[in-house]
């Protein structure tokens, strides 16, 4: 009768049952099905008669960026220079970037068995632990992937652009196409050439030569800029741009590329090994990327809706349809009493707006994560739609335009800002996109119909609509239940994580009651309640690693108050024989300010597990480890730079030791502006503050903690009024130690250095000697460096202030 069932808390059994919960398929694929891959299986080549169709892009320069251990490859990007005859006769030059991408249904045949199982399947489920594929793995993995050095069938889309300004030249290019990936870079990888860094090591067959660097950081030069160039059209015209976190889970010694954090077990039931809890770390290239996905993306959209407006067959789109006002409203409430903003939602311009507020005013820099996960979770769900009607109201608005002109906006999408959508660029995990390659295929090869043929075409287009439309339904429920299944499989590791190993980590006040505290943890993107009120008991914060928190000589309660205009909770305590007067004691908890927050679980290693928070005082142990390591990291960074004492046009900021995501690097340097006056200038930067730059700043920036204080707090210096009362507001003295002092000078000095520089630089704008683009560039290396020193200061000064 077979082995015995394995116990509740075991981790393939948990994961069993949460497939079985999401009704999500996991089991093998069926004779029928494997028998129309490929006879040759893995030795299977591109067949000639193929080659003769397709564009032959082998010898392009094309490349695949994915996350590390990507093995089923969607996606490859080529960067072309090239030449062109204009209407003037005379030759121009242009960039053309390419995106191709897996030509999946040249091996699964519309309607067959294979697509029939992957239709059912519509997605690919990614857990914590296991992948559940929408395509046999010799196809994901293999031979619809476009895998470095191998020659793949791809579908392309081609942008054809101004080398100055970036800017598209016509409309894009469509096509099936013949690839040789060159490279197979992870983000990271990308992201070390692109910086011009030391790249990390990669596979054996992927060595590159130094000329061959310098080519790929140049082709992704042309993408950054390209894809810079659509963000900002997207945000012009309204685009929310929204955050999320996405957990590591690593178990080996090594554990691959993220930010650490302090979530460590020793004894799991499926490992043995230690584990560590991870955010994924954001780099650059991986809005790179995205970008250029949406471009094509849209671009097929577009083109799919003008052929059928000529006759054509169905479309599949991706509509996002604006969230309804009153899912706003927990949003509205934190951005009032956190920020003093008031929430203006009636466009994602006025949304994207009032949120990059918020953020300024906010006391503490996690506050803006946690008023963009608000708003990520207000956000309606997007849905796959068959595209019915006329379309001429939503294709690309008037440049003299800044809104978004989508007619009735049935079919546009809210969050990224554009009129038309759709998926085509993930066929591997995606059977939309599958259909949507078929769709564009048949779009490229229709011409206009007439007469009896057209009636015709239109009672096929009848029937393909009704099918497309059942499609879409069933392909939004199989989406919506892989989202759920990854999110509880995160959960559940999680939480299994705590069972063994509970963590402290900073967090934000989101919200205040009588009965307890609703806070926001950047490290995890969650948010928590911490109760100060059961059984009858109020709970101080936990301040010792003892169990002090019941008081037996004092009577605890909480009040509910608006200091300086922020709802705050605070503690009172009176003798419990009733004599005396109350008196405040503990911590005081602002909305928007910084908790300490100890995560355990209860409820064992099962999916019943849930995650509990305990408030501790900045005084508690654990919280001040915490922000010793916090404020140690952020000495380190600062320690690492140096600024090079050679002459003025050949100074740079070397940064030394620093640890980077994909390895050490030993040794980087970055253009920095020259460092100007004599040696005496520059050691009263380095450890002290000028006479007239204290001054200065002093009058710009009043105490230097204006933004930690809440909105609508009056006493602090330079509210905005008039008159001598506003003048003469003064902020009360505060003790301050000497650390925190040296840290706000440097922090002042930092900042006079970023303005002088930003100034000179403004000076230069129209010297000569070098052409625009490199003068831009140093530019804006420049600024990044003071920028990234300003902030590295910054946050010493506020864990120095904590300590």
């Amino acid at each position: 009768f077979g082995p015995p069932p394995a116990p509740a808390g075991d981790a393939a059994t948990e994961t069993a049952a949460l497939l079985l919960e999401h009704e999500i398929v996991d089991a093998p694929f069926s004779r029928g099905a494997l028998a129309e891959l490929p006879s040759a299986g893995a030795a299977w080549r591109v067949p000639r008669s193929e080659l003769s169709a397709r564009v032959d892009a082998r010898e392009w320069r094309v490349m695949s960026i994915d996350p590390p251990g990507c093995v089923d490859v969607d996606d490859a990007i080529g960067v072309r220079r090239m030449s062109f005859s204009g209407a003037d006769g005379d030759k121009h030059d242009a960039i053309e970037i390419s995106v191709h991408i897996a030509d999946v249904g040249y091996f699964v045949a519309e309607n067959s068995l294979l697509d029939v199982e992957a239709r059912a399947r519509g997605t690919t489920t990614y857990l914590v632990d296991k992948r559940v594929d929408m395509l046999p793995e010799l196809l994901s993995a293999d031979l619809a992937s476009l895998v470095a050095g191998k020659e793949r069938l791809a579908m392309f889309c081609a942008f054809s652009l101004d080398p100055e300004t970036f800017a598209t030249i016509g409309p894009p290019r469509f096509g099936r196409s013949v690839i040789r990936s060159r490279h197979q870079l992870d983000y990271y990888q990308a992201q070390a050439i692109f910086e011009r860094r030391t790249a990390p090591p990669v596979n054996s067959n992927q060595v590159m030569s130094r000329l061959e660097t310098e080519c790929v950081a140049r082709d992704l030069d042309a993408l950054a800029r390209f894809a810079e160039t659509l963000r900002l059209q997207r945000v012009a015209r309204g685009a929310v741009e929204l955050s999320s976190a996405e957990l590591r889970f690593e178990t080996s010694a090594d554990a691959g590329v993220g930010d650490d954090l302090p979530s460590r077990s020793n004894s799991t039931n499926d490992s043995n090994s230690q584990q560590v809890v991870s955010r994924k770390k954001e780099v650059f290239m991986m809005r790179v990327v995205a970008e250029l996905m949406i471009a094509a993306n849209a671009a097929v959209a577009t083109e799919l809706a003008k052929a059928q407006a000529r006759g054509g067959g169905p479309a599949l789109l991706r509509k996002h349809e604006p969230p309804p006002p009153e899912k706003f409203e927990e949003l509205r409430v934190c951005l009032s009493e956190n920020a003093g903003v008031e929430l203006d939602a009636s466009s994602g311009k006025a949304l994207s707006t009032s949120l990059a507020l918020a953020e300024s005013n906010a006391s503490d820099p996690n506050a803006g994560a946690m008023f963009r996960s608000l708003a990520t979770r207000a956000m309606s769900e997007a849905q796959y739609a068959e595209l019915r009607g006329t379309v001429s109201d939503c294709l690309p608005p008037q440049r003299d335009s800044d809104e978004l002109c989508v007619g009735l906006g049935t079919f546009a999408h809210y969050g990224l800002a554009l009129p038309l959508y759709t998926h085509f660029t993930s066929p591997i995990r995606r059977y939309a996109d599958l259909a949507v390659h078929r769709q564009l295929w048949s779009a490229l090869q229709f011409k206009s119909v007439e007469g009896a043929s057209l009636e015709r075409h239109s009672d096929e287009n009848a029937f393909r609509r009704l099918e497309l439309a059942k499609t879409a339904k069933h392909l939004n429920q199989r989406t919506r239940a892989a989202k759920l299944a990854q999110r509880r499989s995160v959960d559940l590791r999680l939480t299994r994580a705590l069972c063994a190993s509970p963590v402290t980590l900073p967090a934000v006040v989101r919200s205040v009651t009588r009965t307890g505290v609703s806070l926001f943890v950047p490290s995890f993107h969650t948010q928590v309640f911490a109760r100060v009120v059961g059984g009858g008991v109020v709970f101080l914060p936990r301040t010792g690693l003892g169990n002090e928190r019941k008081e037996d000589d004092v009577f605890l309660t909480t009040r509910v108050l608006f200091d300086g205009g922020v709802k705050t909770l605070a503690f009172f305590a009176r003798n419990k024989n009733g004599s005396g007067e109350e008196e405040e004691c503990g911590p005081r908890l602002r909305s928007g300010a910084r908790a300490w927050v100890r995560l355990s679980a209860s409820g064992g290693e099962t999916r019943a597990a849930r995650v509990e928070a305990e408030l501790l005082d900045a005084s508690h142990p654990e919280a001040r480890l915490g922000a010793a390591e916090a404020a140690a990291e952020v000495a380190r960074r600062v320690e690492a730079m140096a600024i090079d004492d050679r002459p003025a046009l050949e100074a740079r900021v070397v940064t030394r030791g620093m640890t980077g995501a994909v390895g050490d690097v030993t040794e980087t340097e970055k253009d920095a502006s020259p460092a100007r006056g004599g040696d005496k200038e520059k050691e009263s930067l380095r450890g002290g503050v000028p006479a007239a730059v204290a001054a200065t700043f002093a009058s710009l920036l009043g105490d230097g903690d204006a933004r930690r204080r809440a909105p609508g707090d009056t006493r602090r210096f330079g509210v905005s009024g008039s008159g001598e009362a506003s003048r003469s507001l003064t902020v009360p003295e505060r003790n301050t130690s000497s650390a925190f002092r040296v840290a706000r000078s440097a922090f002042v000095a930092a900042r006079a250095a970023a303005a002088a520089e930003a100034m000179a630089a403004a000076g230069t704008r129209f010297g000569g000697g070098e052409d625009g683009e490199t003068r831009r560039a140093r530019r804006k290396r420049r600024a990044a460096a003071a920028d990234l020193r300003a902030d590295a200061l910054r946050r010493a000064m506020e864990a120095a202030r904590e300590d």
